[in-house]
This record gives C-alpha cells, structure tokens and sequence, in this order.
C-alpha cells in the first residue's frame, strides 16, 4: 500500500488494526473527552466529579438532562427562537433562513467531474474561453 504516513489509513477496515494506531485513537478520544467534559463543567458550572460520572456514553432524555441541570429549558424549535428573539433583544418578527441540502446525484457528480476535466483540458492546451458556457438544463443551481 502506498501512503503519505504511517497513519493515512488508521481505522480501515479491511485490515487488523496495529497497537501504535490503537493508542493514537484512544489518545484522541480521551482528548476529546477531557474537552468535553471541561466545556460542560465551564458553561453549566457543574462539579467536575459530577459531570465525569454523567459522561460515560449515555444518552438522556430531555427530561433527563433537564434533571441533571445539562440544559435550562425544554421546547419546540419555535420556542428556541423566541428564547433566541428575547436574548437578543430582537422586536418583531425575525426571518429564519435554512439553508436548503442539496441531495445527492451520481449525475450531477459525473457531469461536473466530465465538465470540469473539459475545462481544465481547455485551459491546459491554451485554446479555449477562460469561461465555457453549459447550457442550463445540464446542471442545478
């Protein structure tokens, strides 16, 4: 196999993993762990003792967490926002803007990747438009 490192490819599963790479990984997760649990003692001003026994890979329910002190309130996303409305101090209505997921196409991947290595072709051979045209029903905005 040909890599740029020795650990390009910890975690495949198409092979044992190796002891050095076992200890990076679980060196990484104790690291994020510390993080998180140092960011939960911090922004809810919760004992560190507390928070360890609370971070063990559960999961809890709003209630739960509500109990435990992890968050201040329960509600819909319409009551975030008025939470947020009234935090910020914000009148009136506010426009909530979402951003749209683009759902994936192999077509529109194998269209650009054809159209883009057209391009390029183009411009590596000095004979074409800095800009090509493609007619709109060929791709998506």
């Amino acid at each position: 196999m040909v890599k740029t490192g020795p650990f390009k490819d910890v975690g495949s599963p198409v092979r044992k993993m190796k002891p050095e790479e076992r200890q990076l990984l679980e060196g990484v997760i104790q690291n994020v762990h510390r993080q998180f649990v140092a960011a939960i003692v911090k922004a809810r001003r919760l004992p560190q003792a507390e928070v360890e026994k609370m971070a063990d890979g559960r999961i809890f329910t709003g209630e739960q967490a509500k109990e435990l002190g992890l968050v201040d309130e329960l509600g819909s996303f319409e009551d975030a926002v008025e939470s947020v409305k009234r935090l910020a101090r914000l009148p009136g209505e506010v426009k909530l803007v979402q951003i749209e997921k683009k759902k994936f196409s192999w077509w529109d991947l194998l269209l650009n990747k054809v159209l883009g290595d057209f391009r390029e072709g183009l411009a590596a051979a000095g004979t074409g438009p800095d800009l090509l045209w493609v007619p709109p029903v060929l791709y998506k905005n």
